[in-house]
């Protein structure tokens, strides 16, 4: 569940795979409390995170004395996802959707890496963050061309992704153990780039790589406002 100051936008929602269907789909429902939420402000994030909608159908409930509550089930189809396990998934989908719909994070192709890479929306936020850092060089590839490569090479990305756990997430520590593992983290993005066709892929890349082996401090894992 989601929730938020503003009561009357807040929503749940519940990603379900039903008998029958296919290794490409899943379902989710999205409970919101007052009249239907428009359509045109679900599918867009959907489709930021590769997904199709195929069906949507909903219906109100009626609770004796309060406010109805309007239900929304989408049918949806990930392209991709033959190779997907939907329980990898299923709670780093429905807290992106949350964390999108209530304006915590922004909804654009980065967002993929949640259905992807199976990570949470933090994470895809901070590739989104070290993507935009890049592009303030003027000499990195376009957004589109970014969000394409790391879609492309799930393999880099998450490596990339690993690199900066073992560089600064407090339970790697910071002892020799976790730079031996920064060293392996390097040499494996280094391996996996020799896999990568693209140019404008391998320069997003490798960019993105040596701009996480720079970094010396970050917030990221400050969760908490203390």
């Amino acid at each position: 569940v989601v929730q938020d100051d503003h009561a009357s936008e807040a929503v749940a929602v519940r990603a379900f795979r039903a008998q029958g269907d296919s290794s490409l789909q899943f379902r989710f429902k999205l409970y919101h409390r007052g009249g239907a939420v428009p359509l045109s402000d679900v599918l867009p994030i959907l489709a930021d995170m590769g997904l199709k909608t195929l069906e949507e159908f909903g219906h109100a409930v009626h609770p004796v004395g309060d406010t109805p509550i309007h239900l929304h089930e989408f049918l949806l189809e990930d392209p991709r996802g033959g190779d997907l396990v939907f329980a990898d998934i299923k709670d780093a989908f429905e807290s992106a959707f949350g964390a999108v719909w209530m304006g915590r994070t922004d909804s654009d192709g980065f967002n993929r890496l949640v259905v992807e890479l199976g990570v949470d929306w933090r994470t895809a936020a901070l590739v989104r963050t070290l993507a935009r850092y890049r592009a303030q060089t003027g000499l990195d590839p376009s957004q589109a061309v970014q969000e394409e490569a790391l879609r492309d090479h799930p393999d880099v990305a998450r490596a990339i992704v690993s690199l900066f756990a073992c560089k600064f997430d407090p339970d790697h520590g910071g002892d020799t153990k976790a730079r031996a593992g920064d060293a392996s983290a390097s040499d494996k993005i280094l391996a996996l780039l020799q896999d990568v066709k693209s140019l404008d892929h391998d320069r997003v890349l490798r960019r993105m790589a040596l701009l996480v082996g720079a970094i010396k401090r970050t917030n990221f894992y400050q969760t908490r406002a203390d």
